[in-house]
């Protein structure tokens, strides 16, 4: 799209200026097209009306296409910043999700650790059945041999007294008394 000016020379007639168009204006004929510019009569405010002309004109033509180009650029800022906050988010998620890991790792090794616990206490539980049982045997044992020793004493005491009845005694003589 190419720029142009469009404004009235001295007879009223429009004419176009276009952009890198040369012209000459009589301080007097042009049109003053910013309240801000004073015309005189030296050559570079020739230039400088003509190039604040094209300036305004330009600035003008596009404002609108420079405004909306300004909302997009606002609308995609935007969107960059819900698109960061959607990643840092996400990043959370992903943290969270590797704290889950952790957790789970976490739960497999209690499964492993509570697998070994109930086999130590089943080998614990046997090995309290098998002390027992040697318990009872022990006292059983203990009560067998103070039987036999028993016995044995009252065999020996039974022998003592049997040997004791066997032992001659001396009889004493009725007539060698008196």
């Amino acid at each position: 799209m190419e720029a142009s000016l469009i404004t009235k020379d001295k007879n009223g007639d429009k004419i176009r200026i276009k952009q890198g168009q040369d012209v000459v204006v009589n301080p007097d004929d042009a049109p003053i097209a910013d309240e801000n510019v004073s015309v005189t009569s030296s050559p570079l405010n020739y230039i400088s009306v003509t190039t604040q002309t094209l300036a305004s004109l330009f600035v003008s033509q596009f404002a609108t296409s420079l405004n909306d180009t300004e909302s997009k650029l606002n609308d995609i800022q935007q969107n960059q910043n819900v698109l960061i906050e959607s990643l840092h988010q996400e990043r959370q998620r992903l943290n969270d999700h590797n704290a889950v890991g952790e957790v789970e790792s976490a739960m497999t090794h209690i499964h492993h650790y509570q697998m070994k616990l109930a086999k130590i206490k089943k080998d614990m539980s046997t090995l309290k059945e098998i002390s027992q049982r040697l318990r009872k045997k022990a006292v059983h044992l203990k009560q067998q041999k103070e039987n036999e020793e028993l016995k044995k004493r009252e065999d020996r005491e039974r022998c003592m007294e049997e040997d004791r009845k066997l032992i001659a005694k001396p009889v004493l003589d009725s007539s060698t008394k008196s």
